[in-house]
């Protein structure tokens, strides 16, 4: 996995929580980059981990 994947994960586990960003680590590990940087867009403003994947 790539840092921006790495980076991600680590984003979901500070924001939700550890069990929340396992449950979307293998959506992370299979993500392409340009997927990986909205979702990165998208942590800024969610207030939900359902909110950062959509």
């Amino acid at each position: 996995m790539a840092g921006e994947g790495k980076s991600l994960l680590l984003l979901l586990e500070q924001k939700f929580g550890k069990e929340a960003a396992e449950q979307y680590r293998p959506r992370v590990e299979q993500a392409d980059e340009p997927t990986i940087q909205q979702w990165l867009i998208n942590i800024l403003t969610a207030n939900s981990i359902e909110e950062v994947f959509r």
